[in-house]
């Protein structure tokens, strides 16, 4: 069964020839940019081709908000070529056809059924990462360009945090194919409902997911919270960052000094060197960085979650983030599959 490719997962590369230049072109070559792509049937017909004919004319539009318009079709090279003549397309449309729709089918932009193209349109940000689908399901031909124009613009204020680094606290493996990244305040009701639930989901996936802490600490209505994320580093200074977290979390936010370093002699920590640390403020820094990042990254409030840099709107329940976990595992299966064939 073949999967559309979702928002969260990073657009798989390929090099095709373009029937416009002749030459091969890479996905890759437009990295820092963001990409409007376009999956085409063979032999596209009355009003697929009205539709990009008005993507043709909306190329202006696409190019003043960063984004090239790519075409990829099953069609071989001298079809694309007559289907350019004809009807006068000047974006790059690119031949699938060797083999006929392996690209397509990566992104599993084909129907399940015959193995057919499907009009589908992926908007990529300028890192490569899939943020926006429009399926033929939705849209049987093409979805109207000024839409997906008006998304492109919108990109740009979406939250979005950085990649994972060695210095973010991590738990699981790195090479995870799904990153939950979550800005949090010790201090915090709903961080602590967020914390509880996180929980829960951690142990359904074992090693299929990589959790990410980020501090986010609002000091004017929590002044108990930026102490709290220090002696959160100050346990992970002595290797103990996720028993302290856990507790400071459990707390319930009873976190003054003298709560905190009972809590490091529960951890089981050098009581005199987390105190020292604590005292000198020795991580205020670099809990200052995390939220000065955070602010820069357009992400103000904790709780925050971003599954695969994405970032979680609406309700947050264990069957919501459950779904979005098992939508990108689903596709990151299926990828893998595909490659294990071709």
């Amino acid at each position: 069964m073949t999967r559309v490719l979702q928002p969260g997962i990073a657009a798989p590369s390929f090099v095709l020839p373009d029937a416009n230049s002749g030459r091969e072109v890479s996905l890759e070559e437009y990295t820092g940019r963001k990409v409007v792509l376009v999956f085409i049937p063979t032999s596209p017909r009355g009003p697929l081709v009205e539709q990009l004919g008005e993507y043709q004319a909306k190329m202006p539009a696409f190019e003043e908000q960063g984004a090239a318009l790519l075409g990829v079709s099953d069609a071989t090279k001298n079809e694309l070529n007559r289907l350019t003549a004809n009807q006068g397309m000047k974006f790059g449309l690119m031949s699938d056809s060797n083999p006929p729709g392996a690209i397509s089918r990566h992104y599993g932009a084909t129907s399940t059924d015959d193995q057919s193209v499907l009009p589908t349109v992926f908007v990529i940000d300028e890192g490569g990462l899939i943020r926006r689908v429009y399926e033929s399901s939705k849209y049987p031909s093409l979805p109207n360009p000024a839409m997906v124009t008006r998304a492109i613009r919108k990109l740009a204020d979406v939250p979005k945090p950085l990649p994972v680094t060695q210095d973010d606290w991590q738990l699981g493996p790195p090479n995870a194919p799904v990153v939950v990244i979550e800005y949090a305040d010790y201090q915090c009701g709903p961080c602590r409902e967020t914390y509880r639930l996180l929980k829960q989901i951690a142990s359904t996936y074992g090693d299929e997911v990589l959790w990410i802490h980020r501090h986010l600490p609002l000091r004017h209505s929590h002044p108990l919270a930026q102490g709290a994320a220090e002696a959160a580093e100050a346990a992970g200074a002595q290797g103990k960052f996720w028993e302290m977290h856990d507790r400071l979390f459990e707390a319930e936010g009873v976190l003054e000094r003298q709560q905190l370093i009972g809590y490091a002699r529960d951890t089981g920590l050098d009581v005199k060197r987390f105190t020292d640390d604590l005292d000198s403020r020795r991580f205020r820094d670099a809990v200052n960085e995390d939220f000065k990042v955070a602010v820069r990254s357009k992400i103000k409030l904790p709780p925050a979650l971003f599954i695969n840099s994405l970032p979680l709107e609406g309700p947050r329940t264990k069957e919501v983030i459950c779904a979005r976990i098992d939508s990108l595992l689903a596709c990151t299966s299926i990828m893998t599959g595909l490659s294990l064939r071709t």
